[in-house]
């Protein structure tokens, strides 16, 4: 290869030349704040550090001299550093809304072959930048944001690259693959044409945001690499993968939208089975619901579990740091990226743990979903591994609706505690670890020793666990263990019932599938009553509507293509969530608004506490006495800060106070409303 691009986020962009002469550069973000520009040599792609040289400081008398470093400093976008190279593969990760990349410094560029991008598309823009680089047949891979797919504002560039066969393949990820986290992103791959017609060679779309949770990490690596190989060998003849990928040939995207979302590509398409095949694999999946189904009910089971007396019983407790300082159990934490791996507790002995030959690194996602570790040890680069051993504890650090704790088996043994994870190692002859994991868990420890508001975090030292003599101990385990495989057994179900009856609509829809001949869904027949009681009916309970939840998510993130302003990617859910807040509660007064009004207008000026008539006017706990509407504050963008406090004012205390802690009045004023973004 000629050489390769590294695209950088953070950074508008730098150039850097290998260490040795060639055409190959990095573009990439500088690492360790000021030390690439002291001069300090770069790591090569693919290699890495010493883990014990992990973090020394080169000296400077030893510092390796090329003659060919250079270090522009400049921008990538307005001052290309280097307009004459042409590279054989391009790997960029540009930053995403950057609205200043220099729109119109740059405008007559020649690098806009596809056409000048908007100022919103600065996404494009590295596109085009990267394509420029890049030989005739040359890749680019970069990492983009899903609304770069189908914004209307880039619609003319993504069809100008769709006809010319710029684009290549084009793979969704799901939210949480890769930062920011909040979103599903995509990694675009494109070709600079070479002379060989577009429109022969199809495009290549995977959507990979509803794999299952073990599909994750590696697999998920294999499973896309596979696809991409597929592809690569016979481009016109690649078999559909129904709901995960398709080609799609390029004048059919060359529509008045010109989407490339794999999402409305891969998830539209019909399934590419034989009936005959459709129905078997279905049935096969059906077998597995009824075995899950079975063993939920086994796990279930049908005894009574009787109640301790009239009163329920208490314990004395115990902290962790008082288990730690009577080394009853050892406490260990995983690796971060800030700091070395910590332990604490001083049980120690018994001879050193084996590191398996295929061990793997646990992750945060393995813990909670059950399934095995799936984490490369390079990728994660511990300094110091630390050995998982049967009977060990997991807990994630970062905690959502509740602990989920893992006892680790035999098969879990030999595998590396990863980051971001927690490990208690009971001592067996005082602690049961299931009745330990069991306590962990508890709502107690859920309120008492956990930290945060958005970002939930464990403080270890503060759980708490009942001090039971060790046979007490193993009842408890035991029950505390058939629990969790309670709640595995019903995972497991719900998941496969899920997928079967997506596969049954898919089927139905889609003309391989007849409905059977007896339709009739069958209720279990209900005791009769001998005295006739008053029908009283009952109130409709709502489900989640997760396809609709998932859309209003991403609905109310997209408006960060909205934000004016010099605003980070760490600001957008500053301004995203507290109006989105705002939003729900002027939805819900709504209805009453004009009635408190009235009443506030009333009984203003009279000497009554207005709180009681106020809320019984808004039938809530909570009002608004302003007649302003966040759309009618929008109409006048000139007196927008100024009628957004005095609306925000006029809520009563307990709402104007949550929403002023989570929100900053001093960016108010770059607000601009759309109303119709966040209905």
């Amino acid at each position: 290869m000629g050489g390769r691009t590294h695209g950088g986020r953070g950074d508008t962009g730098r150039f850097r030349p290998r260490d040795r002469p060639g055409p190959g550069v990095r573009h990439r973000r500088p690492l360790g704040g000021r030390r690439a520009e002291r001069g300090h040599r770069l790591p090569r792609a693919g290699h890495r550090r010493a883990p014990g040289r992990a973090r020394r400081r080169p000296d400077r008398r030893h510092r390796p001299r090329c003659r060919h470093r250079r270090d522009p400093g400049g921008d990538s976008l307005r001052d290309d550093a280097f307009p004459g190279l042409a590279a054989d593969i391009v790997l960029c990760n540009p930053p995403f809304a950057t609205r200043d990349w220099g729109h119109d410094e740059v405008a007559f560029d020649d690098r806009w072959v596809y056409g000048l991008p908007p100022k919103s598309e600065s996404e494009l823009a590295w596109v085009q930048h990267c394509l420029a680089h890049l030989k005739p047949g040359g890749r680019a891979v970069l990492l983009m944001p899903p609304g770069a797919a189908e914004r209307p504002t880039g619609r003319d560039i993504r069809t100008a690259l769709a006809r010319d066969g710029a684009v290549r393949a084009i793979v969704a990820f799901a939210a949480g693959t890769a930062p920011p986290f909040n979103i599903g992103l995509h990694m675009w791959v494109l070709q600079r044409p070479d002379g060989e017609r577009p429109e022969e060679t199809p495009v290549l779309f995977v959507d990979t945001a509803n794999f299952r949770e073990d599909l994750q990490g590696d697999a998920l690596r294999e499973t896309i690499t596979a696809l991409w190989s597929t592809y690569l060998r016979a481009p016109k003849s690649f078999e559909a993968v129904p709901g995960t990928a398709r080609t799609v040939p390029v004048l059919d995207l060359l529509n008045a939208a010109t989407d490339l979302n794999p999402a409305r590509h891969v998830r539209t398409a019909a399934p590419m089975s034989t009936p005959v095949q459709y129905a078997a694999a279905l049935n096969k999946r059906r077998g597995r619901l009824r075995h899950a189904a079975d063993a939920l009910l086994s796990f279930a089971g049908t005894e009574d579990w009787r109640p301790v007396g009239a009163e329920p019983v208490t314990w004395r407790t115990a902290s962790v740091a008082d288990l730690l300082r009577g080394n009853a159990l050892d406490l260990q934490r995983g690796p971060s990226t800030s700091r070395a791996t910590s332990r604490r507790g001083a049980r120690g002995g018994g001879p050193a743990p084996v590191i398996r030959p295929d061990a793997r690194v646990f992750t945060a996602r393995d813990v909670t979903s059950g399934g095995p570790a799936t984490g490369l040890p390079a990728e994660h680069e511990l300094a110091t591994p630390f050995v998982v051993q049967a009977d060990d504890i997991l807990v994630p650090e970062v905690v959502r609706s509740r602990i989920t704790p893992r006892v680790a088996d035999d098969q879990d043994a030999g595998h590396l505690l990863g980051p971001h994870l927690i490990l208690f190692r009971p001592d067996p002859e005082r602690l049961d670890p299931w009745f330990l994991a069991g306590f962990l868990a508890t709502e107690g420890n859920m309120r008492n020793a956990t930290a945060g508001s958005s970002i939930v975090r464990i403080d270890a030292s503060r759980l708490r666990v009942p001090l039971l003599p060790m046979d007490v101990q193993r009842r408890y385990g035991r029950a505390f263990r058939r629990v969790y495989a309670l709640r595995r057994a019903a995972h497991l179900t719900g998941r496969l019932a899920e997928l079967t009856a997506r596969e049954l609509d898919v089927g139905l829809s889609g003309g391989v599938l007849e409905p059977p001949a007896s339709s009739a869904v069958t209720a279990r027949p209900r005791p009769r009553s001998t005295t006739i009681e008053p029908h009283t009916p009952k109130p409709e309970r709502t489900t989640l509507d997760t396809g609709k939840h998932a859309e209003l998510t991403n609905r109310a993130w997209s408006v960060a293509d909205l934000l004016r302003g010099n605003y980070k990617q760490s600001d957008y859910g500053k301004v995203i969530l507290p109006f989105t807040v705002l939003r729900r509660l002027e939805c819900v007064l709504e209805p009453t608004r004009e009635k408190v009004h009235q009443v506030y207008e009333l009984r203003k000026n009279q000497d009554l506490e207005l709180d009681r008539f106020l809320r019984r006017a808004a039938e809530h706990r909570f009002y608004n006495t302003s007649d302003y509407t966040l759309e009618k504050i929008a109409s006048d963008p000139s007196q927008t800060a100024k009628h957004l406090l005095a609306y925000i004012g006029a809520f009563s205390p307990t709402p104007a106070k949550s929403w002023r802690s989570t929100s900053s009045p001093s960016r108010s004023s770059g607000w601009r409303a759309r109303t119709s973004s966040t209905r």
